[in-house]
Formats: C-alpha cells, sequence, structure tokens
C-alpha cells in the first residue's frame, strides 16, 4: 500500500529525530560517573524531572485538541513506562508493583476515563439511533426535496476541539469550505463514512450534523432543514 508524501516525511524525519534525542540521552547518562563528576541528588532529580515532563508534554500535544484528550494521552504514557519498567529494570518494576498491589492511581484515572468516554458514546450512539429512526419515518424520499446544487459549509463557529470521533472531525474537515448536496451524497463522499455500517447513510449524517449545528445551510438551499 502506498503511504502519502506527508506520511512519509514523518517517518523520515521523526527517525532521524528520535535517534538525536535518544543520544542526547545517553550523553546525560555519562555525567553518572562520580570518577568524573559530582553531584547532588537534587542536582539529578532537577535534571530527571525536567527531561521527563518535557518529554511527556510534548507527546501529549500529538493528535489532541482539547486539555481531556492531552491529560489521557499522559495517563496512557504512564501505563507504558510501567509496563516497559519490567523489562528495563525488573527490580524497580517488582518494587513499584508491591506498591501498587491495593490500590494503582495510574489504572484507576485510566479506567475512569474509559468509563465516562463509554458513557459519553453509548449516549451519543442512542441518540444517533434514535434520529436514525425519526429520519426513516419521515423522510424517505428526502432525494426529492434537494437539488444538487443546495449549498452546506462548516459553522466557522463551531468547536471541533471537544469532538473525539475520527470519522466526523474528517467529513466535517472536508465539508469545511463548502460542498454541494450532490458532492455530500457521491459515491466517495466521507459522509458515506461510518464505523456502523448501518449509519453510512449521507443525506442523513447531513441532517445529524446540521441538526447538531456543525453545519450552516445556504440560504437559497431548495429545502432547508429545520434544527
Amino acid at each position: 500500500m502506498k503511504i502519502s508524501t506527508r506520511k512519509e516525511r514523518f517517518l523520515r524525519v521523526s527517525k532521524n529525530r528520535l535517534e538525536r534525542a535518544l543520544a542526547a540521552i545517553e550523553s546525560i547518562e555519562k555525567l553518572s560517573n562520580k570518577s568524573n563528576y559530582d553531584y547532588e541528588e537534587s542536582d539529578i532529580n532537577n535534571i530527571s524531572g525536567r527531561l521527563m515532563a518535557k518529554v511527556k508534554l510534548v507527546m501529549s500535544s500529538f493528535g489532541s485538541y482539547s486539555a481531556v484528550e492531552r491529560f489521557e494521552r499522559l495517563v496512557e504514557q504512564d501505563q507504558l513506562q510501567y509496563r516497559l519498567l519490567k523489562e528495563s529494570d525488573p527490580e524497580v518494576y517488582k518494587l513499584v508493583q508491591s506498591y501498587l498491589t491495593n490500590s494503582n492511581p495510574i489504572n484507576a484515572a485510566y479506567t475512569s476515563i474509559q468509563d465516562s468516554k463509554s458513557k459519553e458514546d453509548e449516549l451519543l450512539g442512542k441518540l444517533e439511533n434514535l434520529y436514525d429512526k425519526l429520519l426513516k419515518n419521515n423522510l424517505q424520499n428526502d432525494d426529492e426535496y434537494h437539488a444538487d446544487d443546495d449549498f452546506f459549509i462548516l459553522d466557522p463557529e463551531f468547536d471541533m476541539s471537544k469532538m473525539r470521533a475520527q470519522h466526523n472531525i474528517d467529513r466535517l474537515l472536508w465539508l469545511k469550505r463548502g460542498r454541494t448536496f450532490n458532492e455530500v451524497i457521491s459515491l466517495n463522499s466521507p459522509y458515506r463514512i461510518h464505523p456502523d455500517n448501518e449509519k453510512t447513510n449521507p443525506r442523513r449524517n447531513l441532517y445529524w450534523d446540521i441538526s447538531n449545528g456543525r453545519v450552516i445551510q445556504a440560504s437559497n438551499n431548495k429545502f432547508l432543514l429545520k434544527k
């Protein structure tokens, strides 16, 4: 499968920068040689604290739109660091494991986040199903109400930072500067993409975005959907 130019650029540049970053960290390790250097525990804590904080803050910025998503990424990084510790330093891993036998704040935070997201996704799914049923009952032949050149754009005041579902984000970015009704229902339209095969109807997905204040209809459209 051919990868995009931007993906190829990311893989190439990230590999080089990661190697340079790892080399720089390894050079810090050489400071531990007390034959050449003298240091206090506070000096080491200052270096490690700043280094780890910077790494986590940088990595939490990737693909994150909100504070909640950045926090989720930080928790996931802590979980990964805990798992990697088992291989890199088994003694410390066993010590950490003993401390977390009865209480694991990392897992507790992550579980809480996932439970919250699951409830939100479940509620959103129920709302979408209800909306689909209403549309099926009232708009069985909705094509006849639209002209091919009816126009729709992303509401510039809509805040996408709270959105999590990638298929919703992708279709709104595609629609951003405006698309006709004919483009929205075309075979290659992102409005046909949905994890649930029963929710791939582009018209109903468009109506859902309009009713939720994401998309604006042109005032001269043949058919205006009421929110």
